[in-house]
């Protein structure tokens, strides 16, 4: 499926209308200083330190059928389930980076049911009564496992919403070395930032995303370039994540992930009604305009919209649109 923008212009200038009409978040359209000030974090995620996953056993407990439609799709050979399985295992030896949903088979493999009931438990300090109303009721939807050796990992990108991401060792030797690098570029920096990367190397900036990833020399470079902020806080945040630690980050940080070891990692898409000005900050000033592409909308997002504008008209006495449908 191709890259899709989520809102055309008029359709921004819609939402720009309704969100000022709509009392409670019509402080909404927020600056990206404003949107920055939550910043990226690592904590701990998941506290039995000894269990180490492998690609092996955690594919083996995975429902693979979407992969498996998606491959006929392509006239590939697939050879039912169990082949997809070993064509993603040989994919992997070879160097590929795997990505994969987290379904789960009906009995599955203990390290896959482990992160099933990991998955569930952050449920219920996230955003399903909201999604629930979005119409939204799958928590493995947005679920994502990402299954790489050292040196591999995510380009430079921006998420439809909020993210979670939690990192897995898959030996013993790694349990305590720092898995994975994270390196955020504050929302307000995006555009400084574009124009940067397209005097270096790359003219076209961050138009394909996930396709730009600095090199350490670059990022070093890029940090002098953006600077620091009133407070003398670096424009440009790095992570270090370790076996059981949890990356959230916040809408609108464009982000770009490393492995320095071989690890697994899951990671999920959430969203809070409170911060939908943010979503739409991000969407309109960075997704918009700097990256200039994202992926399809698979947290439903024209429904956020729409259940957190039936929300503030309830609240404000503006109206309701719980009849109307969202275009």
């Amino acid at each position: 499926m191709q890259p899709i923008l989520f809102m055309e212009k008029q359709e921004l200038k819609e939402v720009r209308h309704m969100v000022h009409a709509c009392g409670p978040i019509s402080a909404s359209f927020k600056s990206l200083k404003q949107v920055g000030e939550r910043r990226p974090i690592v904590r701990e995620g998941y506290y039995n330190t000894s269990d180490f996953l492998t690609p092996k056993e955690v594919l083996s407990g995975l429902d693979l059928s979407a992969e498996l439609e998606k491959r006929i799709e392509e006239k590939r050979p697939t050879g039912g389930q169990k082949g997809v399985e070993h064509a993603l295992l040989n994919e992997y030896k070879r160097g590929d980076y795997l990505t994969c949903n987290l379904q789960l088979k009906p009995e599955p493999s203990a390290q896959a049911k482990l992160l099933g009931d990991l998955r569930e438990s952050q449920a219920d300090m996230e955003w399903w009564a909201d999604a629930m109303e979005a119409r939204i009721n799958d928590i493995y939807q947005s679920t994502l496992l990402l299954i790489g050796k050292a040196d591999q990992g995510t380009g430079f990108h921006v998420d439809w919403t909020e993210a979670k991401n939690i990192a897995f060792a898959c030996s013993q030797a790694d349990l305590h070395k720092v898995l994975a690098v994270w390196i955020f570029l504050h929302p307000s920096t995006a555009m400084k930032a574009l124009t940067w990367l397209r005097i270096n190397g790359y003219p076209n900036g961050i138009e394909t995303i996930g396709k730009v990833h600095l090199s350490e020399q670059e990022i070093q470079a890029l940090d002098e370039h953006l600077g620091v902020d009133e407070h003398g806080r670096q424009y440009l945040v790095r992570l270090e994540q370790r076996h059981g630690q949890l990356v959230e980050v916040p809408p609108g940080w464009i982000h770009q992930v490393t492995n320095l070891e071989e690890c697994i990692k899951m990671a999920w898409d959430v969203y809070e009604l409170a911060h939908v000005p943010d979503y739409v900050a991000s969407w309109h000033h960075i997704s918009s305009q700097v990256t200039c592409s994202n992926s399809e909308d698979y947290m439903s997002c024209r429904l956020l919209i729409h259940s957190a504008l039936s929300h503030s008209c309830r609240a404000s006495h503006v109206g309701d649109l719980s009849d109307a449908e969202p275009s």
